[in-house]
């Protein structure tokens, strides 16, 4: 009797350490992130020796769904429950490959043992998607965007889970805005300052994707001013000079500025400045200044001119110019060489020279050009006489 009660000790002794032993191996976390198109493995490792192992899936409104059974050491059996592709691992481990939404939901396993031990263990999986950006701004091929618009910057994404979407501007890790699925960013009254790249960021564990887009806004030209060095009614006289000046900010700098008289286009100057030397009566009038930029023209900005005639000014120019030498200039040094006949048998002819000097010229060169016509006359009549009296 003693015997048999030491038996039967011996063997819930032996019972209660094959219980105690039976144990998970190593088991997945409970929630498994599988991206679109990959193998979900949920790895699963347990002690050999079990009679029997059930796969299960729970779907997310509740129904069981029989995946496999495997009893003792033979191949498992595959039951096409589910549109899943799914294999049992020699491990133990369930992969589901190329996994997709239709595969999200509860993983479940029950491995019982012959002494009545059974381990059960459940993991859910979720299918997540990297984020793609559906909507982003766009801007047409030579678009022009000019400061004080307001400006919308609209980025929508989609993913699973769903991303975080964030607006940043330039090289800042500053973000601008954020928000999850879309975000709307506006620009209001722009100016220069807000020219730059701005970037659409989505996040999610699955991945992170930007877009981005740039904006220049130009700004018309501005500040415009526009002046001459003249009175301040514009008065001037014949004969003086004047200088126009055109000036004018913008974004970006003026390329040119275009001066018109009296509605006629004169000149197109960079540097914005007009200079007439001489001025004529011709002159007077209205003087326009247009700047320009690549983003457009400025608002025109005008003067007036009031040339004044100067009495006598260009008849004194012009006897200025045109009158001879004084005895205060260089006299020409050449000789005026005057044509007569001397009274001779062969009747040779000979020249009467006339060399004018400083001395001769006096202080009044308009008698010295008299004074040669007179000589010159005397000089002819005389020659006229000889050949007179030479015929008797």
């Amino acid at each position: 009797m003693t015997h048999l009660w030491l038996c039967f000790l011996l063997i819930i002794t032996t019972l209660s350490q094959t219980e105690a032993t039976v144990e998970w191996i190593s088991r997945p976390r409970s929630r498994l992130f599988v991206d679109v198109g990959k193998t979900a493995e949920i790895k699963w490792k347990f002690p050999s020796g079990a009679r029997l192992i059930i796969y299960k899936k729970k779907t997310m409104v509740g129904d069981e769904i029989m995946i496999a059974s495997k009893q003792g050491s033979a191949e498992p059996q595959m039951f096409n429950a589910t549109e899943s592709i799914i294999r049992v691992e020699k491990s133990g481990a369930l992969s589901v490959l190329k996994a997709g939404l239709k595969d999200e939901g509860f993983y479940e396993i029950a491995v019982a043992y012959n002494n009545g031990i059974i381990l059960k263990d459940e993991v859910e999986i979720k299918i997540q998607e990297a984020p793609v950006i559906t909507t982003f701004p766009s801007q047409a091929k030579g678009e022009v965007l000019y400061t004080g618009m307001t400006i919308n910057l609209l980025c929508m994404a989609k993913g699973r889970p769903v991303p975080q979407v964030q607006w940043l501007k330039d090289d800042s890790a500053q973000p601008l805005q954020i928000s999850y699925g879309s975000i709307l960013h506006q620009i209001k009254s722009a100016s220069k300052k807000d020219s730059g790249q701005y970037r659409c960021v989505a996040t999610n564990q699955a991945g992170k994707t930007t877009h981005s887009i740039e904006y220049i806004f130009l700004r018309r030209p501005y500040d415009i001013d526009f002046v001459h060095n003249t009175a301040l009614d514009g008065t001037i006289y014949e004969g003086e000079s004047v200088t126009f000046t055109c000036y004018a900010k913008g974004n970006p700098p003026i390329t040119y500025y275009k001066l018109l008289h009296n509605g006629r286009e004169i000149v197109r100057s960079t540097s914005g400045k007009y200079v007439i030397n001489e001025v004529k009566l011709k002159h007077n009038g209205t003087y326009c200044c247009i700047p320009i930029n690549r983003a457009s023209l400025g608002e025109n900005r005008t003067v007036v001119l009031k040339v004044k005639a100067r009495p006598g000014y260009w008849r004194e120019k012009l006897r200025r110019t045109t009158l001879p030498p004084t005895d205060k200039e260089d006299w020409p040094s050449k000789k005026i060489s005057i044509t007569t006949t001397h009274v001779t048998s062969a009747r040779q002819s000979s020249a009467i020279l006339v060399t004018p000097t400083k001395s001769r010229l006096g202080h009044n060169s308009a008698k010295i050009v008299k004074g040669n016509i007179y000589v010159l006359f005397l000089s002819l009549l005389l020659t006229e006489i000889i050949r007179y009296a030479a015929r008797f």
